[in-house]
């Protein structure tokens, strides 16, 4: 490998604070589900809230400390949280409370959650490609242009991660009982 050519990318400010703000936005969403997968079934809650915590540590992580070790967590993390929850919306998770095993509906949060996640696997991915050294000053290398351009990030995360907690602010329900033939046969 020559090392001229093949550089690790150290995202820039806008990148680290995308990341970030995707990290804070997830772990936001999620930690509204965690008192009722509390009550439902005490390791669910229990795993929402270590997620809960983990998003929010690693996205502290990539604003204040970057690093290629945080990249590969925030990216396979990331994308084991979109594979749990493809397997709960699809064919239900092979565990746990019969609730559990039956396949849940797709809501709001899920997707914006979802879409948070992968953003934040695709910013990471891309930083841990090879990159040819720099030629020179990219596109972002003035202070003002980077702060709006952070400043639009965060907001866009913020307006989608409020778009995902509406419905649990508003009161509507996570719910685990499904009124599908295949629950109904689970319950007798």
């Amino acid at each position: 490998m020559n090392r001229d050519r093949d550089v690790a990318r150290m995202p820039g400010p806008v990148a680290r604070c995308a990341v970030a703000s995707t990290m804070a936005g997830a772990a936001v969403i999620h930690a509204t589900v965690v008192g009722e997968h509390l009550g439902e079934w005490a390791p669910a809650g229990l795993f929402f809230l270590g997620l809960v915590l983990l998003e929010s540590a690693l996205g502290v992580l990539a604003l204040l400390a970057w690093s290629r070790p945080t990249a590969v967590v925030i990216l396979l993390s990331s994308i084991a949280t979109v594979a749990v929850w493809a397997v709960s919306r699809t064919v239900g998770m092979p565990f746990g409370p019969a609730d559990f095993r039956v396949p849940e509906a797709v809501g709001t949060a899920d997707l914006v959650c979802g879409g948070l996640e992968l953003v934040a696997a695709a910013v990471c991915a891309y930083s841990l490609m090879p990159q040819e050294a720099a030629a020179g000053p990219g596109p972002l290398d003035h202070r003002t242009t980077r702060l709006v351009a952070a400043g639009a990030v965060v907001a866009s995360v913020v307006l989608a991660t409020a778009y995902g907690v509406a419905p649990a602010l508003s009161g509507e329900q996570h719910q685990h009982d499904h009124p599908t033939s295949a629950h109904a046969e689970l319950q007798h």
